[in-house]
């Protein structure tokens, strides 16, 4: 029971509300970054025509020799599953996933579509709290530029023109959903042998209290540079999260169980969803 664990947990720890873990750090490892896509077919070209991110089986899936290239299903055959409707608090819908990346960098992107559930569409700002921005470097930055302009994207950045920003150039523009992208220019000029546009992935917040983030990135899931250590189990986490006083999408809080692994969205203060993943 959920409240008797919370109230044993409580005894056990002091009323700072961010417990420590129990060994080692919290965040063993990011999986990928998830945009919700009003359309999948739209934007996932945009991703493989202007930066290369190639289609990828699921990250969480292990693939054997007899598993088939991956595919975007269509969306007369997107799926509908219990599990996902608590996992995302969607109940009735349908929905089909995409996940994508760029080779080399062990790092993928991963596009959800939902279906049949009421969708409200809006372009966040850099300055919004809860907004975020996905940050390319590449390493052929006028190429980039060039089919940026070629596909008539969107352009954020003030006079619609690259500026430099640190060693390289940079600009900002919307995907087809809206999202921010920054792109940037290598500092360094890659190997011959990299044939990868993208030669590394970032991922930006706007947040309404930078001391409200750092207590639940720092705080709670313990995020430090360079860092990854022994995970706590997922159930622990849970406590932890809901003792902070932190907030959960998934229905009553509760993780689905798959053959390969546990899953829970939590909220963080500016209501950005992140997914707890116990292997």
């Amino acid at each position: 029971d959920l409240q008797q664990l919370m109230a044993e947990y409580a005894e056990a720890t002091d009323q700072s509300g961010v417990a420590a873990a129990t060994e080692g750090t919290v965040t063993q490892g990011l999986y990928n970054w998830i945009h919700t896509t009003g359309n999948a077919d739209l934007s996932f070209p945009f991703y493989r025509d202007i930066f290369g991110f190639e289609l990828e089986n699921s990250t969480f899936a292990t693939a054997g020799a007899n598993t088939p290239p991956p595919t975007i299903r269509s969306r007369d055959a997107a799926g509908s599953d219990p599990l996902v409707w608590q996992l995302t608090d969607t109940e009735g819908s349908r929905f089909r996933t995409v996940f994508m990346g760029s080779p080399g960098i062990g790092f993928g992107l991963e596009l959800s579509e939902f279906l049949d559930i009421p969708r409200d569409e809006r372009h966040g700002n850099a300055w919004d709290p809860g907004n975020s921005i996905l940050v390319l470097q590449v390493k052929d930055f006028g190429e980039v530029l060039r089919r940026l302009e070629a596909a008539n994207t969107p352009v954020v950045t003030a006079g619609g023109q690259a500026i430099r920003l640190g060693t390289g150039d940079a600009i900002v523009v919307r995907d087809p959903d809206g999202y921010l992208v920054m792109v940037r220019g290598s500092a360094e000029a890659p190997a011959d042998t990299d044939t990868a546009m993208v030669t590394d992935i970032d991922i930006g917040l706007s947040v309404a209290s930078t001391a409200d983030s750092l207590a639940f990135y720092r705080d709670l899931l313990q995020f430090e540079s360079g860092t990854t250590s022994a995970m706590p189990d997922l159930d622990d986490l849970l406590l932890r999260t809901h003792a902070a006083g932190f907030d959960f999408l998934s229905v009553d809080a509760e993780p689905i169980q798959r053959p390969f692994g546990r899953f829970v969205f939590a909220k963080d203060p500016d209501g950005v969803l992140v997914e707890y993943v116990e292997p």
